[in-house]
């Protein structure tokens, strides 16, 4: 009887584990998060310093970032897995290395694992159009 109690309980704290693990990766990469302007670029943009075409390719960046789950492996403002931040990464490549590390070009093969370098290469489905979108995100939000 005890060994009966003894898996019930250990299945039934296994579930709430697992669930409280969703529950708290949801919240951290939730989908608003990332949509969310920091209060230097609302500021921006109520005064109008940013041009609207910018403003406009910045979200649309911002949306793809967020469509693609790049925030489950990365993270941009402190929104995301902290593991690879992404800030600043314009600091360090050319727009041509951020498009390569992006759609998992044959260059950086060796520098990743096969699953990382599988998931980028799903990147290659965006348009041309898409990914330049994104890039313009990443080179922009600080």
């Amino acid at each position: 009887m005890r060994e009966i109690w003894a898996r019930r309980i250990a299945y039934l704290t296994g579930m709430i584990v697992l669930l409280l693990a969703v529950y708290f990766s949801w919240i951290q990469n939730s989908p608003n998060s990332s949509i969310n302007m920091t209060g230097k670029e609302q500021s921006e943009m109520k005064t109008g310093h940013i041009d609207d075409v910018d403003v406009k390719r910045l979200k649309l960046g911002m949306e793809i970032y967020t469509q693609q789950g790049c925030a489950m492996c990365h993270s941009i403002q402190g929104q995301g897995n902290p593991r690879y931040p992404l800030d600043g990464v314009v600091n360090n490549l050319s727009i041509e290395e951020i498009h390569n590390w992006v759609t998992g070009d044959e260059s950086i093969k060796d520098q990743l694992s096969m699953n990382s370098y599988k998931l980028k290469q799903l990147n290659r489905e965006l348009t041309d159009d898409e990914l330049q979108l994104l890039v313009y995100y990443l080179q922009n939000a600080h």
